[in-house]
């Protein structure tokens, strides 16, 4: 079984300025600007960037329950205002805390991931 390791992280904050809803920062690495996406359609984007591994794990994306240990309720995609995609391109890395790390590192401010 291949995993596809990338990573998808919302933030909450200023709206973006850029018209697209996906804008391109280099190769595999997107900025998304949510508030151009509808609940539905992030949804289905991010099922076509972050495959399932199988069909027994489609409801880890969406969920109604606030307090679900898998899935994006609506209103918390509605707190979003944009995210990352970020490819697993740190070789032999966990990846996540890696991210968390460099994001943190080149920015201002602290920035807290919503999902």
């Amino acid at each position: 079984m291949t995993r596809d390791l990338t990573i998808f992280l919302a933030f909450a904050g200023e709206k973006l300025g850029h018209a697209e809803s996906i804008f391109e920062i280099g190769e595999g690495y997107e900025c998304w600007n949510l508030k151009k996406f509808s609940f539905d359609q992030f949804i289905a984007t991010l099922k076509k960037e972050i495959p399932p591994v199988n069909e027994n794990v489609l409801r880890n994306y969406k969920t109604e329950d606030e307090g679900a240990r898998f899935g994006i309720t609506e209103k918390k995609f509605k707190e979003c205002s944009w995210g990352l995609l970020i490819p697993d391109s740190l070789e032999g890395a966990i990846a996540y805390p890696e991210t968390i790390f460099l994001i943190n590192l080149y920015s201002p401010v602290f920035l807290y991931p919503l999902f």
